[in-house]
């Protein structure tokens, strides 16, 4: 693998970074793009968890093959040093594997999450 410095990915942490994964493993672009917008916490990040469900509910609906069982482990080292939550984490290795349900279910999950905590701070807490 040769090391090319990401331009304005200072949100991702690590050495390999997603995009070595993605290459390493072969894996398929739409899951790829899944992937790389569940990892991503910018500004709006409802709306990167949407795009992540997009992606994966448009791979499932093409029969889009998972990451093959012997390239997991490229996907196991990048989550190693990504440093991202369990529930991403999970979320992450679903769609690797191609299990569209868990994956949708996690990630549906993880949108709740950031749509309970944007409205806790709508409410008045006096």
């Amino acid at each position: 693998m040769s090391y090319v410095e990401q331009v304005g990915g200072n949100h991702y942490n690590g050495e390999y970074q997603h995009w070595d994964m993605v290459v390493d493993t072969n894996m398929h672009y739409l899951l790829g793009c899944a992937t790389k917008y569940l990892c991503r916490y910018k500004t709006d990040r409802y709306q990167d968890l949407e795009k992540a469900h997009s992606f994966v509910v448009k791979a499932e609906n093409h029969l889009v093959k998972g990451v093959h069982q012997e390239d997991m482990a490229s996907v196991h080292l990048w989550l190693s040093g990504a440093g991202l939550p369990p529930d991403v984490e999970d979320a992450i290795e679903h769609i690797a594997y191609a299990e569209y349900g868990n994956a949708k279910s996690a990630i549906e999950q993880l949108m709740e999450e950031v749509a309970m905590a944007e409205m806790a701070g709508y409410v008045d807490q006096d």
